[in-house]
């Protein structure tokens, strides 16, 4: 077994148990609990995991989407660990990715920092026709196993990005690459899955 997937199984396994309940600014009731069993396992598409990656404290961070069915994770430098940050990120992705995005992002799964407390904000659509661009459900408090594809991925993304590294130096090329480079890893990863049946 890959090493770091084992590190990654016993970190965010089945086993760990819940230390709390999902938290109580989440006003509009929405947690995880009320995907249904198919989302919560297999994650199909139009599900998606969202967090953020720390450098240096107070600096800026990367903002990450993951998309399990494609096995694919998206990478944003944000200036400040904020929501209007990360809205500005879901705006842009909204605009430019269109009728897509609604297929992509039908629903969103982020833990309970500080920069996702804004439900009404992730969720508002930026088109006046539209109630809400997506659906958020949050993880409960300390289940970081509750999103494993993203977990798992940061894993990964800090033997390229380590704890305390300053990331306003990586350009908009850096961030690309170290994605490409993740996802190509991953893609790696699933063909042989697939090849050899494991």
């Amino acid at each position: 077994m890959d090493l770091r997937n084992k590190v990654s199984k016993v970190r965010y396994g089945e086993n760990t148990e819940k230390r709390n309940t999902v938290k109580g600014h989440q006003l509009n009731g929405r947690s995880i609990e009320d995907l249904s069993q198919e989302e919560r396992e297999s994650r199909p598409l139009g599900i998606v995991e969202l967090d953020t990656v720390e450098g240096i404290k107070g600096g800026e961070l990367l903002f990450t989407i993951m998309v399990p069915c494609f096995s694919l994770m998206l990478g944003f430098k944000i200036k400040q660990k904020t929501q209007e940050e990360i809205g500005k990120i879901l705006d842009d992705l909204e605009d430019k990715l269109d009728s897509y995005f609604y297929v992509i992002f039908r629903k969103s799964i982020p833990d309970n920092g500080v920069e996702f407390l804004d439900f009404e904000l992730l969720e508002r659509s930026i088109h006046e026709g539209l109630n809400k661009r997506m659906e958020v459900h949050y993880t409960h408090t300390y289940a970081p196993y509750e999103k494993p594809h993203i977990e798992n991925n940061h894993i990964l993304l800090r033997w390229l990005i380590e704890k305390g590294y300053d990331i306003s130096l990586l350009s908009a090329d850096d961030i690309l690459d170290i994605i490409n480079r993740l996802n190509n890893y991953l893609d790696l990863k699933k063909d042989i899955k697939h090849h050899y049946n494991f």
